[in-house]
């Protein structure tokens, strides 16, 4: 179990990057759909709609990804100055 965190957790941005390239497909493929059954209208707002939120929660993830590397870089800072005095100021 410990190894798919750890898989999950070392490509997170992959993982994030495939994601995002699969909702911007669906995405396409949804407006093209409402182009056809509902109108250009529909169809162009389903796009910019589904685009703008894709980019937009993968931003937000991208963004803990990056707040979890800060914390652990903290926590692995605060771990070596505990167990090494000697560097203190």
């Amino acid at each position: 179990m410990s190894f798919i965190k750890n898989f999950i957790i070392s490509s997170g941005t992959v993982i994030v990057d495939i994601a995002v390239i699969l909702l911007e497909v669906l995405v396409i493929v949804a407006s093209l759909v409402s182009m056809v059954k509902s109108g250009f209208i529909v169809g162009f707002a389903t796009f910019l709609i589904g685009s703008i939120s894709t980019i937009i929660s993968a931003y937000f993830v991208y963004l803990l990804i990056d707040i979890r590397e800060n914390i652990a870089k903290i926590a692995n800072a605060k771990a070596t100055e505990v167990t090494n005095p000697q560097n203190q100021q």
